[in-house]
């Protein structure tokens, strides 16, 4: 790989430029972490030829350019249909993507799980440290769905275990990392999201959940839960949606049962309500995604219909906030729905829609601020088959098992080298 190094002459691969380094090196020397580098320089001169060493042996600017393009393993190129992971080439793809705040996370084929982001708390690998502007593997395997949570990752395993790393011990500083380890007392787990807290449900249709809750987290006290607690909803669940504060569940019968901040999910009261209380949604919901004061379902006609703030008309209209739901100028053809802080986006037949704020490109679009009513994504090579959203990034899993993501973040897009696009950038999978 090409990596721009410092100004032309020769430099330490990790000290000064010239005029020598602490250690009075004189300036035609190199090191790599402070011990010399044996190259001979004539006249003052440097080599002209470029070795896979991590220096810019040529002394031209940049390091280890000319090198065949490979796995950061300089002489090692991936197959045509491989691409490089984490430092080894792969063909392994993903089948689910999860997104939160600045962190997005895969499923591969193979059962690892490649996260990238933020990793502060540990949730990329369980390590706090480095931030990973790439694909990273985390530390486990047997993965059948991820959910990337506020402060801490975890992943359905095969058998119905649940794993977490990440910050698992303290949600007034989370600044701590561990894991991966098992989530204790759940019953075998059929599905597994994340938001605040994490939440799973069992084969027996109910659901439980734990990690960082806070106020009206169904009648669950504010702190941390390391034991999942189950939620108390007297129909059999099917699906649960984790937003930034507020949750939802939805049942058989299509009704859906939410707690939190009411007006979130169509309440007119301006409370929290600390148990799931039946949302006033007209129609069976479908799938339903909770973001941070605004709710987004899909009722069984197809069609996407939100309620909550629409402060960035991350309802999919302009006009005030909605009590009521209130149906997006979509056609009747939705299959997935992702409700961020912000910004929503919506999966029809293969096309990508994105509405709301859109100051970072996080709608797909470059110039607008905001996006109303939604839009098409461009870009994508190939139809989508799932999309999520982080806080100001998108990313869409297509038919091929790419990840493509778009909008802003240093470590969000999942590239070295794109740190913010309004239109779909590969994050993960061979070149198409």
């Amino acid at each position: 790989m090409v990596a721009t190094g410092l100004a032309a002459g020769c430099f330490s691969a990790h000290g000064d430029a010239e005029g020598g380094d602490a250690g009075g090196r004189a300036p035609d020397a190199r090191s790599v972490d402070g011990a010399p580098v044996d190259s001979e320089v004539d006249g003052g001169t440097c080599d002209l030829t470029e070795s896979c060493n991590g220096i810019d042996d040529d002394c031209d600017g940049t390091i280890d350019e000319g090198l065949p393009e490979s796995c950061r393993i300089c002489g090692m190129e991936c197959a045509s249909a491989e691409y490089c992971l984490d430092g080894a080439c792969t063909d392994a793809v993903a089948t689910s993507v999860d997104a939160q705040v600045n962190n997005t996370c895969v499923v591969l084929s193979d059962g690892r799980v490649a996260c990238w982001g933020d990793n502060w708390n540990g949730e990329i690998n369980g390590v706090p440290g480095s931030d990973a502007r790439t694909p990273t593997l985390a530390p486990v395997e047997d993965a059948l769905a991820v959910g990337v949570g506020r402060f801490s990752t975890c992943a359905l395993l095969a058998g119905g275990a649940a794993v977490c790393w990440g910050n698992l011990s303290d949600c007034d500083s989370p600044d701590g990392g561990g894991g991966p380890a098992q989530v204790m007392d759940l019953p075998p787990a059929t599905s597994l999201v994340s938001g605040r807290y994490h939440c799973a449900t069992s084969g027996d249709g109910d659901a439980y959940c734990w990690g960082c809750f806070s106020g009206g987290a169904a009648g669950i006290d504010f702190g941390l839960h390391s034991t999942p607690l189950r939620i108390e909803v007297d129909e059999p669940v099917v699906q649960v949606s984790v937003g930034i504060a507020d949750s939802c569940v939805t049942v058989e019968a299509g009704d859906a049962y939410c707690w939190g901040w009411g007006p979130t999910f169509g309440l007119d009261s301006r409370e929290l309500f600390d148990v799931p209380v039946r949302a006033p949604f007209d129609g069976p919901v479908d799938r339903l995604s909770v973001g941070a004061g605004h709710t987004c379902v899909i009722t069984t006609d197809q069609y996407v219909r939100c309620v909550g703030d629409n402060a960035y008309g991350q309802l999919g209209t302009g006009g005030p906030d909605a009590t009521m739901l209130r149906r997006v100028p979509l056609a009747a053809s939705a299959q997935r729905i992702a409700a961020g802080p912000f910004h929503t986006c919506a999966v029809l037949e293969g096309v990508v829609y994105c509405w709301g704020l859109n100051s970072y490109g996080q709608c797909g679009l470059v110039a607008e601020e905001e996006v109303v009513p939604p839009q098409e994504v461009v870009g994508l090579p190939e139809p989508a088959t799932d999309v999520a959203v982080g806080v100001y990034h998108s990313c869409a899993l297509t038919e091929s098992g790419r990840v493509y993501c778009w909008g802003f973040g240093s470590r969000a897009l999942g590239s070295a080298d794109v740190y913010r696009s309004g239109v779909p950038v590969l994050a993960l999978g061979p070149e198409p």
